[in-house]
């Protein structure tokens, strides 16, 4: 995942033979070679291990002090969400575009995360303390579901259909039911998971809004996310991803229904970029009540009302 450039390759190697002139060791370099090194590896450790070692033996050559192995991990941790977000073919400049809070001083964005009396530790420079504010959002691989994760999904799912209003589903479906929606729903847009050392954190998909023609570039889009891993950042990271394929497949706008009141899931989709357009009133009934159902749209890509689709929107793969 991310477009390298033999501009970029040719960085790596003058800081991996510690080429860099020492003033050009920026900040911004630092994370364009965490970039680099993450793109590169086959896992996160492995990348890891490269940054940190690379750090390590520049600072050397320069005879710079103050590694720091927290701050190492927590930038590191931070570039390969956002690069996880992204299309397999955004290149550096359109990733720093879009990341330039990796590079803010005032505040810097670690402190979302620590506090400075955590930074200033001692220890946290030789090893990585874990954040006292907040946690850093969760990592893994971003891929596409297959039937084959029906089960471990559907452990996701089924507590919003048995225990809350959120799904207005009654019945929990079966392992082969499940299956057959993924493999459905994957003909029409993406099916993505995060897996996080083998387990599934959550996932996000989009669904047909309807099906008359003049609907086909519009889809409604749904994340769930694990117990264990909310508040993590999963829902915002693989939504992300997925608003980028529904974007280069050729979609228009992402529609997002939500169960009546949900202030958090409210907050959290117009974070994204969501904006609220109606409620439809008491519509489903759902453990004991009648329920309301809130209704948010976000735009794909660049919106043009003048102009016409170039085609329908393409299918996955």
């Amino acid at each position: 995942m991310g477009q390298l450039t033999s501009a970029d390759l040719k960085f790596l190697d003058d800081f991996e033979n510690c080429r860099i002139p020492r003033e050009n060791w920026s900040h911004e370099a630092h994370v364009r070679m965490a970039w680099i090194q993450l793109s590169l590896a086959n896992s996160f450790p492995a990348a890891l291990e490269k940054i940190a070692s690379g750090i390590r033996r520049y600072n050397d050559f320069v005879q710079a002090q103050g590694y720091h192995q927290t701050v190492t991990v927590a930038f590191a941790r931070l570039i390969e969400v956002r690069r996880l977000a992204a299309l397999a073919s955004q290149n550096w400049e359109a990733f720093l575009a879009e990341n330039s809070d990796l590079l803010a001083k005032k505040p810097p964005i670690l402190h979302r995360y620590f506090s400075e009396e955590r930074l200033r530790d001692p220890e946290s420079g030789r090893r990585f303390l874990e954040p006292d504010k907040k946690p850093l959002p969760a990592y893994g691989v971003v891929r596409n579901a297959s039937a084959a994760d029906a089960e471990r999904i559907l452990s996701i799912y089924a507590p919003f259909i048995r225990d809350t209003p959120v799904s207005f589903e009654y019945t929990v479906p079966s392992v082969t039911e499940m299956a057959a929606r993924i493999e459905e729903l994957r003909s029409l847009a993406p099916w993505l998971v995060l897996e996080h050392e083998g387990e599934i954190a959550g996932y996000a998909y989009a669904s047909k809004h309807r099906s008359r023609e003049a609907y086909q570039w519009t889809v409604e889009v749904s994340a769930y996310v694990g117990e264990k891993y909310r508040r993590l950042g999963v829902a915002g990271l693989l939504y992300r991803r997925l608003f980028n394929e529904l974007t280069n497949l050729g979609f228009h706008t992402a529609l997002a229904g939500i169960t009546l009141p949900n202030p958090a899931s409210q907050a959290f989709h117009e974070g994204l970029g969501f904006t609220p357009i109606g409620i439809y009133r008491r519509v489903g009934y759902k453990l004991g009540e009648w329920r309301d159902v809130g209704w948010w749209q976000r735009p794909l890509g660049p919106q043009n009302a003048l102009s016409a689709p170039s085609g329908p929107p393409r299918r996955p793969g």
